[in-house]
């Protein structure tokens, strides 16, 4: 299950940094930023979503 190990990754970066975080820690920080950052704009974006479509919503002055 994911990627192929030939494939790069965000995770196959933070993980092939993790042995290399005592003497360049920044290594890690362009991987883990970008995770973090698209894990948040995709949390956003469903978020907008559901308030769009649950019908449970429309009217409540919710959002």
């Amino acid at each position: 299950l994911g990627a192929p190990p030939d494939e790069p990754s965000w995770g196959g970066m933070l993980t092939s940094a993790a042995e290399h975080l005592e003497r360049a820690p920044w290594i890690a920080l362009f991987p883990g930023a970008a995770l973090s950052l698209s894990a948040f704009g995709l949390n956003l974006l469903g978020d907008a979503v559901r308030d769009l479509l649950d019908p449970r919503l429309r009217g409540t002055g919710a959002g």
